[in-house]
């Protein structure tokens, strides 16, 4: 059986309480998660931009405003553009 390394990587300063989002990529998707909001969202790379934006805002609705959920998912969008 083989394993796929993951690397995890801390984006800091999220939202106005510093809460801290954490991402776990692999060449095929990165994993998105928010522990202090019990949240995830797996950004899988063969699927559309778009299609992956509106998932993420949709997901992020829950514990956000569908404004800050916009907001939200196009930093994450540009993080994960600039490290992939």
């Amino acid at each position: 059986m083989s394993y796929q390394n993951i690397e995890v990587k801390t984006f800091k300063e999220v939202g106005n309480n510093g809460v801290l989002v954490y991402f776990s990529k692999t060449e095929n998707y990165a994993l998105i998660s928010i522990p202090a909001w019990n949240w995830c969202y797996l950004w899988d790379y063969s699927i559309s931009d778009e299609q992956l934006k509106q998932g993420c805002i949709k997901a992020l609705s829950d514990p956000l405003f569908p404004e800050n959920a916009e907001q939200l998912t196009e930093r994450f969008y540009e993080y994960l553009l600039e490290n992939k």
